[in-house]
């Protein structure tokens, strides 16, 4: 499923919508799939990894309350992930829901597997959609890019080795997206990042994001403080 380069802020707040059903069993659904490898480099912990998004849009006739965990598996390596309503996020588009994460990774900050993956979605009753998703994009060791960097000088941020076309997003500290700056300079002004100023107040951190189109891999750079 290919996305314009709002491609992981759309699915920053994905979510579950269930129909009500009839007296009959529910069996959830995959209708289809979003994924995207990342390039994630963290200045607070000086390093760079890899980071998985996925999303499922699914279909449940009883309901968000029926549904209770997305399983991703990598039978070759044997790798488990799992995600559960309170770790996945949401969101209600019309006529579509998703459920997903952008914070997939691997332990010991080592790379994906390339190949295939098997999914799950499973319900309360133990009843399960079954997927797959294929990974092939460059190792992160094989990027030959500089990936950008954020300094800050007052209340403007300058931009190192940034691409043509950014997003800036911008979270309070319990984790919300407050605020989407779209920047083609490699500076900006804190001021413009948020119009409202009452939300200025809640801002705590900053992150960029591109897509690479090349590579066909999401980079990300933070967080930094607002």
């Amino acid at each position: 499923m290919r996305l314009s380069d709002l491609r992981i802020l759309s699915f920053l707040a994905l979510g579950f919508l269930g129909l009500l059903g009839s007296c009959s069993p529910s069996v959830p659904q995959i209708i289809q799939t979003f994924t995207q490898l990342n390039y994630h480099s963290d200045p607070k912990e000086q390093q760079i990894r890899e980071t998985l998004s996925l999303y499922l849009q699914v279909s449940n006739e009883d309901g968000i309350q029926d549904l209770s965990e997305i399983h991703l598996l990598q039978d070759n390596s044997e790798l488990f992930w799992t995600l559960n309503p309170s770790s996945w996020t949401q969101i209600d588009r019309p006529g579509e829901t998703w459920v997903g994460s952008n914070h997939i990774w691997m332990p010991f900050e080592s790379t994906f597997p390339r190949g295939t993956y098997r999914l799950e979605l499973l319900n309360k009753a133990g009843d399960r959609a079954k997927g797959e998703i294929f990974i092939d994009a460059v190792p992160l060791q094989e990027y030959k890019k500089t990936i950008p960097s954020i300094t800050r000088s007052g209340e403007k941020f300058l931009i190192q080795n940034g691409p043509s076309s950014y997003l800036i997003w911008v979270f309070s500290s319990d984790r919300r997206l407050l605020a989407t700056y779209r920047g083609t300079s490699s500076e900006f002004i804190r001021a413009a990042l948020i119009d409202d100023p009452r939300q200025r107040v809640t801002a705590t951190e900053i992150y960029l994001y591109y897509f690479d189109q090349e590579v066909s891999v999401g980079i990300i750079v933070g967080p930094y403080n607002f």
